[in-house]
């Protein structure tokens, strides 16, 4: 059953304004938190987290095909930070991602390609499932590496 008009508009008011907001920001990059729907990640190797030094959307669901703008260098910095402050990371050099991240770059930025974006995948279909405070000690962790006065976990 499709939502009512009303709430679809309200949805739209509210995309519409976000990403008006975000582009007054003018981000020089997006670190984008986002699930996997069985699409790049299965049960054959299912980490909690893992950040893509390389990604490259799929095109389902109607939203964008084609390679996110990932600065290597970066991420690969960012991994290491990661994974020398204690938390476990798995890294991928060829993420392939669903609507999951396409729709959220797609909706609040106008594409795939218009900001530079780290893509961390978080398992949140497939169990064992990270703890719920697990994401937030991974972005903490990801400031202290970007903003040297910010501390970790």
């Amino acid at each position: 059953m499709d939502p009512e008009q009303a709430v679809l508009d309200e949805v739209n008011r509210v995309i519409a304004d976000a990403r008006r907001r975000i582009a007054e920001f003018d981000p020089e990059l997006v670190v984008l938190f986002a699930p996997d729907h069985y699409n790049g990640f299965f049960y054959d190797m299912m980490p909690p987290f893992c950040l893509g030094v390389g990604a490259t959307a799929i095109g389902d669901f109607a939203s964008a095909a084609g390679d996110l703008p990932v600065p290597a260098e970066l991420a690969e910095a960012c991994a290491h930070a990661i994974l020398n402050s204690g938390i476990d990371l798995a890294v991928s050099y060829n993420m392939q991602v669903d609507h999951g991240f396409a729709q959220p770059l797609e909706f609040l930025l106008g594409g795939l390609d218009r900001v530079p974006v780290l893509p961390v995948f978080i398992n949140g279909v497939a169990a064992p499932l990270p703890g719920f405070n697990a994401p937030g000690c991974w972005a903490r962790r990801w400031a202290a590496f970007s903003i040297p006065s910010i501390s970790g976990c």
